[in-house]
């Protein structure tokens, strides 16, 4: 018996070790979060269900994808308002162009375990020809937030132009 606690007891003291080994201490406050799991892709399916949609100038279905508010953040301004309103503000944008396709390099979904919310990270491409022919490619990394009802309710975009 005394073998066994002691043998118990080292274990323990290895296992704490270990465990504070792969928790360092970061060196940065983290203004949101820094507790994530991986999950399932459930959240990234939609993510690429409305970039689909974007991309075929379809939104019959994007009511269902948002929640009441959206925000969006993106280097040309910043939106905030009713869906509505923001698949209206989507559907001019991809007016602008006569051909739109995109290119997925990665997409995952991921939990905030401490915030209790669910998170989609996006990175890929734009390929755009506007209605006058002039053709461009944008690097997009998007960050896609939903609220506990499974509705996107923030969005925040990073693009660059592709030379």
């Amino acid at each position: 018996m005394k073998k066994f606690i002691i043998m118990a007891f080292f274990s323990f003291q290895i296992i704490k070790v270990i465990a504070q080994k792969a928790s360092p201490v970061l060196p940065y406050k983290v203004a949101y979060s820094s507790s994530f799991k991986m999950t399932n892709n459930k959240y990234s399916a939609v993510i690429m269900n409305i970039w689909k949609e974007f991309g075929s100038n379809n939104f019959s279905n994007f009511s269902g994808y948002l929640a009441d508010t959206v925000q969006l953040e993106r280097l040309t301004g910043e939106y905030k308002g009713s869906k509505d309103n923001f698949i209206s503000v989507l559907s001019a944008s991809r007016a602008r162009y006569k051909a739109f396709d995109t290119k997925i390099d990665a997409i995952f979904s991921f939990r905030s375990t401490d915030k209790k919310s669910d998170l989609v990270s996006v990175y890929g491409y734009e390929y755009t020809e506007d209605n006058n022919g002039k053709r461009d490619t944008t690097n997009l990394h998007e960050l896609w937030k939903f609220n506990e009802k499974g509705k996107v309710y923030f969005i925040s975009q990073y693009a660059r132009k592709s030379h």
